[in-house]
């Protein structure tokens, strides 16, 4: 007692200290996040080049960020976001944009699921950009929070190049079915070619340099700019009789005079500007009230059953007798707050639901994922006694309408959109309905002959194709980061990526941050591990090893039920259970050849499955023996060293071709030659790594020497720089 009695005071005070801090940090980010400023460790922009000091001009992106809708996260009461956008190169992680590029942030929107920041940014392109592809604008949608670290809810990638200008709505990678409506415009900023020539002079000394970073950047060199755009929302009468805030197409922006020479982007009416006029006189309020524990509140139950009622109404009106109208109605369901929509009242959720069934035959692939996922989720909260029927009708509907390659771009959408939306979840789990489950699966069998053969990349990630700190099983091969050559090796292959992990779901967040942050892949699908087996690996590694695999291989039934028009090639490495699940992946469903005989493992061609081995604890020698090596090839598995030997092997079997092998072994070696020797644990490590890779490089030559004909016989053979 007295131990409390001491102790009650300064907990006290701690938690009045702790909660003091709490709302400052709130309010500086609030205020950085409006005027923009990345912090003292902003990247600073790129010094002018040659080719603009010459032409007096440099390029200039500017960015409306408009809307998103549908952003997921755990709690939507406290779920305040805003945008960050950056330029970079064409396939770039986003550490590499933002190391190179600076940055801009939009405004906060505080406690909206389905914020409208109205926020127009201006960029500075760099004049030039080493490799292919030209420069690429992305716009992450991010959480913020004043405890931890901001969350990642989604991404957005243009290229530049292909796309200068548009204006268009996206639906998030890795942000579950959320969408994001933008504007987008280059032009030429014309500037003082004095100032730019010693803006290009400036801090000679890396020490001047390093100095200045810390400080952030300068004032008199801005890359970025912030506006709001609040101007163009003004008060005006509605259709509707309670009327409320309508977006103007009409009304034009004031800019400051520095940025009077881009190009304001068309007004002109079309679909997008009509959906975003729209959703902005329908504008849902406040996800919750501050101090109000319900997101249900008589107003925001009103404000949903109007828009259910507007929304239904809206695509009756529009004709559906030409293309237009199909365009009209995507955009509007696009930039639709599909899931406060659908969470009003039964009588009007059932009007909007018909309404959407009766456009079903004009709403694209993209589209109809936005609406499955809204489904899912109003699925999950509806009570066990209340009828389910109409929504899992239409869930059904929008696969069984759909032929083809759009039916397998429908499963893509749906599949991407993270744990609890995906396909398997939609047909296993949201459709209770054992007939339309069963029918749908008939379905997809009977499309497959009609479709063509598209390749399902499935991995592992930890030792595969990224080094952290979760995995066991392998000695330090690698430095901490991505795998070299694991990536450029999976765009070679040009198909979806499903990543087949022993992570479980408590992860998921964090895995999909991984991803996008450190290796550049935000669309892909995760099929998970259960913690169960991962906490089993403290006192029985081996059996936990076994049942990682064993649970992959249950998870890839069910994803291989879904897709049987699929190629698989299977990449995982030799210290999880992987090897376990790519022997029984090989010696599933063998199929025949012409005369009626059942190939062995190793002759098939419509599956591959490959090893990376890891190290032993030296982190030099591999773990896999020569003889093990063998007993695997026969049953079709084959364990590689580098990502070179591995592409090597794809192509022998036919799933790249000789562009897609040069691709990846260039992709390999550049990967490889940014890690420094220092890295590696140690010199013997380092030295192991880069014979294994010359290895595979004389390897990978004379299996193409021996492939191509005569008119790509000249390629320069590979490797001796390394």
């Amino acid at each position: 007692s007295a131990l409390r009695a001491c102790l009650a005071p300064m907990a006290m005070h701690w938690l009045r200290k702790a909660s003091e801090k709490v709302g400052e940090k709130v309010a500086n980010l609030g205020e950085r996040v409006t005027q923009g400023d990345e912090g003292p460790h902003a990247a600073r922009p790129a010094a002018p080049s040659e080719e603009d000091i010459v032409d007096g001009n440099r390029s200039l992106l500017r960015v409306e960020v408009w809307a998103a809708s549908d952003l997921r996260c755990s709690s939507s009461a406290g779920l305040d976001s805003y945008c960050i956008l950056t330029v970079g190169q064409v396939g770039a992680t986003w550490v590499e944009k933002t190391r190179n590029h600076a940055a801009v942030k939009t405004q906060l929107a505080l406690r909206q699921r389905h914020p409208r920041w109205g926020a127009v940014c201006t960029l500075r392109l760099p004049s030039r950009y080493d490799g292919d592809g030209g420069p690429e604008l992305t716009v992450r949608v991010m959480a913020a929070s004043a405890m931890r670290s901001d969350k990642v809810l989604g991404e957005v990638r243009i290229g530049i190049t292909s796309s200068p200008s548009g204006a268009k709505t996206f639906r998030l990678l890795g942000g579950g079915y959320a969408s994001l409506s933008l504007r987008w415009s280059t032009s030429k900023e014309e500037v003082d070619v004095d100032a730019l020539r010693l803006e290009s002079t400036r801090d000679t000394s890396p020490e001047e340099g390093a100095s200045k970073n810390q400080n952030g950047p300068e004032d008199n060199a801005p890359a970025v700019m912030v506006m709001d755009l609040q101007d163009s929302i003004e008060d005006g009468d509605s259709d509707d009789e309670e009327g409320g805030q309508k977006w103007s197409i009409n009304k034009e922006y004031d800019f400051d005079e520095c940025f009077s020479t881009v190009q304001v982007p068309s007004r002109a009416t079309d679909c997008f500007e009509e959906a975003l006029a729209f959703w902005t006189t329908y504008a849902l309020p406040q996800t919750a009230a501050p101090g109000k524990s319900s997101t249900f509140t008589a107003e925001a139950i009103h404000a949903r059953a109007r828009a259910a009622q507007a929304l239904a109404e809206r695509l009756r009106d529009v004709a559906s007798t030409n293309g237009s109208s199909n365009q009209q109605i995507n955009e509007l369901v696009l930039q639709a707050p599909l899931a406060e929509v659908l969470a009003c009242d039964v009588e009007h959720a059932a009007i909007a639901i018909s309404a959407i069934a009766s456009r079903l035959a004009g709403l694209s692939p993209q589209v109809r994922s936005r609406v499955a996922g809204a489904l899912v989720e109003r699925l999950e909260r509806l009570p066990p006694e209340m009828p389910r029927g109409a929504e899992e009708s239409l869930l059904s509907e929008m696969l069984f309408t759909c032929r083809g390659d759009d039916l397998i771009e429908l499963k893509r959408h749906i599949d991407t959109a993270g744990t609890g939306l995906d396909l398997r979840h939609v047909v296993f789990h949201a459709i209770t309905d054992n007939s339309l489950r069963e029918n749908l699966l008939e379905y997809f069998i009977a499309q497959a002959p009609t479709q063509t053969k598209p390749k399902h990349v499935l991995s592992d990630i930890d030792m595969t194709v990224y080094v952290g700190n979760f995995g066991t099983g392998g000695g330090p091969k690698f430095p901490l980061g991505r795998v070299p050559g694991a990536v450029p090796l999976y765009q070679a292959l040009g198909g979806r990526i499903t990543f087949v992990s022993a992570r479980p779901p408590a992860m998921e967040s964090r895995t999909r941050r991984m991803l996008m942050q450190e290796v550049g892949i935000a669309e892909c699908t995760v099929l998970q591990g259960t913690l169960g087996t991962v906490m089993k690996v403290l006192w029985n590694s081996d059996q936990a090893h076994k049942e990682m695999g064993d649970n992959k291989m249950i998870a890839f039934q069910q994803f291989a039920l879904l897709h049987p028009e699929a190629q698989f090639v299977f990449i995982g490495d030799s210290g999880q259970g992987d090897v376990d699940f790519a022997t029984a992946f090989m010696e599933q469903h063998l199929p025949v050849d012409a005369n009626g005989r059942r190939l062995l493992p190793k002759e098939r061609r419509d599956r591959a499955a490959l090893i990376h081995d890891v190290a032993q604890s030296d982190g030099v020698k591999p773990k896999t023996s020569i003889s093990r090596r063998s007993e695997l090839r026969m049953g079709g598995v084959t364990v590689f060293d580098t990502y070179v030997g591995a592409a090597t092997e794809i192509f022998r079997l036919g799933f790249i071709d000789v562009d897609g092998l040069k691709s990846a072994t260039h992709g390999c070696m550049a990967e490889f030659a940014d890690i420094k020797p220092d890295d590696f644990r140690t010199p013997e490590v380092f030295e192991a790594r880069r014979v294994e890779l010359l290895k595979d490089l004389s390897e990978m030559n004379n299996v193409r020497r021996a492939s191509v004909n005569s008119s790509v016989a000249s390629l320069e053979t590979l490797g001796p720089n390394v």
